[in-house]
């Protein structure tokens, strides 16, 4: 089969169809964008491919899918698919395009950047461009994303996980991977930014039956530890500004300089990257709903994440009203001056601390992660989906 070559053919389409909203991708008329997709579909596959090989861009090799195998990899000249998403980027604003990064001396010595004539901004950080600013990200967002971490010692494992209940996880509960359940996902499928080979997930959504065996087999490898595409695992990454500086019209009228920590990374992954992780996540989503912990409010069907900010507030309050009886015992008001220790008040007096997580995810010991996954039981199937994702991050391991 072409199926690929096919596919990057409907990609095209969203290179007329897509405009930049608020700095990211959208389509103009979703609508208008789903009749012409339908009217490209897959349904007369033969004189597609056919058509694919007539242009010289399916012809038989090495990457080709056929009934039985995947490819060893996508073909690395993807009709200019980077070319074709940063067109998309092109239009915007300069306030949301960062073209360099702002260093002290400790990280451009670290970055191996010669900070001679370089300029500086107001508080004395340096600005650089060009391969300059990609050696900064790549060695600041090294240590978190490409960091290894050592697995757990027995002794860390038996404090935390020896008395945890593993039986609570009825993987009994999880959904059966099936063709049907393949149709449902791919059906479900809604708008997003594309990966590195520019395809959309509406190139899925309306494609023929190819799609649903294509995805079928491609989940099969996942879960049977069968070879996949070489770059199943590659992602586009983007950095985006989390906040606004005040002399950011002044540095530059091309874009504007962020120290790499206060940027936000995103990895844009291929659409059959995403659709794998999404019909697992529909797999195990009925043994999480009724097992995650409580206090996991977040990232689980019917919780609210905000929750956590009503019940810090609530008990904030709460903490806080348990201590005005010391105040007024001591006869002080909250504005005065007042000395904790002498009033001997240290171990009474609420504190509250909070704490940002940079990249909370990227920062996590992915070890641990696979830990308690086999702990409490995965299905082999899923955990070796699972896996070999954080394998790369993990020096040594006994999970096997």
């Amino acid at each position: 089969m072409h199926l690929y070559d096919i596919l990057i053919r409907h990609a095209e389409l969203a290179r007329t169809h897509l405009e930049l909203r608020d700095g990211a991708p959208a389509l103009i008329s979703p609508t208008l964008f789903e009749e012409q997709i339908r009217e490209a579909k897959l349904n007369n596959f033969e004189t597609q491919k056919t058509a694919v090989i007539a242009d010289g861009r399916g012809k038989a090799g090495k990457r080709n899918l056929n009934d039985n195998q995947f490819t060893t990899g996508r073909r690395k000249a993807k009709l200019d698919a980077l070319e074709r998403l940063s067109t998309l980027w092109a239009k915007t604003s300069p306030k949301v395009v960062i073209i360099g990064s702002r260093l002290d001396d400790a990280q451009a010595a670290e970055s191996n950047i010669s900070t001679t004539n370089l300029p500086t901004d107001s508080d004395g950080l340096f600005l650089v461009g060009g391969n300059d600013h990609t050696k900064a990200l790549t060695t600041y967002w090294g240590h978190v994303f490409a960091k290894c971490h050592n697995p757990p010692s027995e002794d860390e494992l038996a404090h935390l996980m020896d008395s945890y209940d593993t039986t609570k996880w009825d993987w009994s509960k999880r959904l059966n991977f099936d063709i049907f359940l393949m149709e449902r996902n791919v059906d479900s499928l809604k708008h997003t930014g594309t990966g590195k080979d520019g395809i959309h997930n509406f190139c899925l959504k309306f494609g023929c039956r190819n799609i649903i065996l294509f995805g079928m087999r491609l989940m099969d490898a996942h879960m049977n530890c069968k070879p996949l595409p070489a770059d199943i695992n590659d992602g586009l990454f983007v950095f985006a500004s989390k906040t606004d500086k005040e002399d950011d019209h002044l540095l530059s009228g091309e874009g504007i300089f962020r120290s790499p920590g206060d940027l936000r990374p995103l990895t844009l992954k291929n659409a059959d990257n995403k659709m794998v992780a999404g019909i697992t996540n529909w797999i195990i989503k009925p043994v999480v709903e009724k097992s995650a912990s409580i206090s996991q409010r977040g990232f689980v069907g019917d919780r609210q994440m905000g929750q956590n900010s009503v019940n810090l507030d609530h008990q904030s309050r709460l903490d806080a009203l348990k201590f005005t009886p010391y105040m007024e015992n001591q006869s002080w008001r909250y504005l005065s001056e007042m000395s904790i220790t002498m009033m001997d008040l240290l171990h009474s007096m609420p504190l509250l601390l909070l704490f940002d997580f940079a990249a909370a995810f990227p920062s996590v010991a992915h070890a641990w992660i696979c830990y308690v996954l086999f702990h409490i039981n995965m299905p082999d199937g899923i955990y070796d989906l699972i896996f070999p994702k954080y394998a790369s991050s993990i020096r040594g391991s006994y999970l096997a």
